[in-house]
């Protein structure tokens, strides 16, 4: 009883159950400064009658119960963190805490029976999110400082001075980002300063504009599992990177597939292509698909790492890229139409033995192309499918091939000679127009020929030189078939 006052090092992390209990003349109680405190036992105060204020630190985060019971002067407390408290289950507002008179209250009468506790709160600064159900979100607007930008998969709120703030937690699954306009978005007001951004799993909608003109982006981390396929018209990445050194997008192990039109902003303008330099898929990878036209005219796209798991590739997926090479994994079946068109750096390509059939316009235009086999299943060589590889001097085509569509190799002015095997009955007209050079087509089976309305004689296309004669100028305008 004879102790008023008490200074408390800043060493001392703990005060125990009953540490001043009955000290009924301790008026004064202090923290040395930097104090590493952070409990403060049960009843440690009690019967403290003479206690007129007092400082909770801000490293405390436990307070137990009665610890302030029957402290009958004490009208004044300061929680240095007012933020996080609950007493029992109810959560103590920083705004009540922020009134000494109020925290007194709290501690020695309103919920003086209760253990109190505080989690650090991680307020997740700048974004703004909007509620959807009692379990998910949406990311609304994100205005922070920083440039490397990682949207939470998940968030909760509290309320801080009165205000709604939104913090890391379960609460809410973010599932979607809002669309914007050419002018607004969730990342418009910081569209000239994000340089790297990460979509989580949860992510099952991305609204239009949501990255565009984000033009210094160098790095997506794409983690997005089910994200729904895009329309050829949504901006997403509307000219995103094109005043930086580029971009790398990199897709999580658990992403099953990328969207159609995923970095292609509209198939109406190749002005606003995101400057995509390279793909990279984690190690792992379980991505089946790669979707249509997801990189459409992303010329500047060098690199990609395409995972053995992939087992589709979207029509115009690749259309008009700037790879050189790329792997062709084992197990995709179709190359589908224009997958590959345009991509005039692709100097050497290994269909695998997987492929069945070759889409309309798959490889055309790669002028960068030098030979090509046809692997043995592939049954149907679609219209145009080789047009205007004029690099290509070598083109072997598999034993199962039954069709060779209209304009197929049209202007592979390279080419020199071809083989037409046995399987083929049908080649369609102008599949080998404009291919100057060649001057040998061996027909392995010549019999039953005839193009348009008039009959190949056997004897005719025996000779390698008429036959190619035939297919390249005399009867180039007919359809061949064989019975």
């Amino acid at each position: 009883n004879t102790i008023t006052s008490v200074q408390i090092p800043n060493t001392v992390e703990e005060i125990g159950d009953h540490a001043f209990h009955s000290c009924a003349n301790l008026a004064t109680v202090t923290f040395k400064g930097d104090s590493q405190l952070t409990s403060i036992g049960r009843f440690v105060f009690c019967y403290c009658r003479s206690l007129t204020s007092f400082t909770i630190p801000k490293g405390v985060t436990s307070i137990g119960v009665n610890s302030f019971v029957v402290c009958s002067s004490l009208t004044s407390v300061t929680f240095e963190n007012k933020n996080g408290w609950t007493a029992g289950t109810t959560s103590i507002s920083a705004s009540a805490l922020s009134n000494t008179s109020t925290a007194a209250q709290y501690l020695t009468d309103d919920y003086v029976g209760y253990t109190w506790t505080r989690t650090d709160l991680e307020i997740l600064e700048g974004f703004t999110f909007n509620n959807l159900t009692s379990t998910t979100g949406e990311l609304v607007s994100y205005t922070g400082a920083a440039t490397d930008v990682v949207i939470p998969s998940s968030y909760s709120t509290t309320i801080i001075d009165g205000e709604t703030v939104f913090i890391k937690g379960d609460t809410y699954e973010v599932v979607n980002i809002v669309s914007g306009t050419s002018s607004s978005g969730p990342f418009y007001s910081v569209r000239s300063r994000l340089i790297s951004v990460t979509i989580p799993e949860t992510i099952t909608t991305i609204g239009d504009y949501a990255f565009s003109d984000c033009t210094v982006l160098t790095e997506i981390n794409y983690n997005a599992t089910a994200v729904n396929d895009f329309s050829s018209i949504n901006y997403i990445f509307r000219n995103a990177g094109k005043s930086g050194a580029g971009i790398t997008v990199n897709v999580g192990a658990n992403v099953t597939r990328i969207p159609d039109w995923m970095f292609c902003p509209s198939v109406l303008s190749y002005s606003y292509i995101p400057n995509i330099i390279a793909v990279n898929f984690a190690e792992g990878s379980v991505c089946e698909t790669i979707g249509g036209a997801s990189f459409w005219q992303c010329s500047s796209l060098i690199s990609i790492n395409v995972p053995d798991s992939v087992t589709s590739i979207g029509g115009d997926a690749f259309n008009n890229c700037g790879i050189s090479e790329i792997n062709i994994p084992e197990g995709i079946t179709e190359i589908e139409a224009n997958t590959f068109r345009g991509c005039i750096n692709l100097s050497s390509i290994t269909i695998p033995e997987s492929v069945t059939s070759i889409g309309s316009s798959a490889f055309a235009f790669c002028s960068g192309l030098t030979s090509i086999t046809i692997p043995s299943k592939v049954t149907i060589i679609d219209e145009y499918a080789f047009e205007a590889c004029d690099s290509i001097t070598s083109i072997i085509i598999g034993a199962s091939v039954t069709s060779i569509g209209e304009y197929a190799f049209r202007n592979c002015d390279s080419l020199t000679r071809i083989t037409i095997p046995a399987s083929v009955t049908s080649i369609g007209a102008l599949a080998f127009d404009g291919c100057e050079s060649l001057t040998s087509v061996t027909f392995e089976n010549r019999n039953g020929w005839t193009a348009g309305t008039e009959s190949i004689s056997a004897s005719a296309i025996a000779s390698t030189a008429t036959a190619a004669t035939y297919l390249t100028s005399e009867y180039k305008l007919e359809t061949w078939t064989r019975s």
